[in-house]
């Protein structure tokens, strides 16, 4: 299935920034936790997936839909980032039962 991601222009510097603290992060994330790891299942489930903004830090929106893209989405969830945020002035308010860095899929 050929998929369409769409980044809402909003969401694309966050984007940025989130890509860029996986990279820092490193081998300290576990495959199935990685920001792009999770795109790509977005990509694989979903004929179009827009992705958002979201107001909790290195997190995103997101909406999918099964078949051609209407005015309401089959699905909608967030793609949350849980962990350190590694800069004192961005608060990240996830918390987990065991420390670790890294985003999950949520609907």
């Amino acid at each position: 299935m050929d998929s369409t991601l769409s980044i809402h222009e909003l969401a694309r510097d966050p984007l940025a920034e989130a890509l860029a603290m996986e990279e820092k992060l490193g081998d300290h994330i576990k495959p199935r936790e990685r920001l792009s790891w999770c795109l790509s299942i977005l990509a694989s489930r979903y004929w179009h997936v827009s992705l958002g903004t979201d107001w909790a830090p290195y997190s995103f929106s997101w909406c999918g839909w099964y078949k051609e893209k209407t005015e309401r989405p089959d699905i909608v969830g967030g793609l949350i980032y849980h962990g350190e945020s590694y800069d004192e002035m961005v608060k990240n308010f996830t918390t987990t039962l065991e420390p670790k860095a890294g985003w999950s899929l949520h609907t």
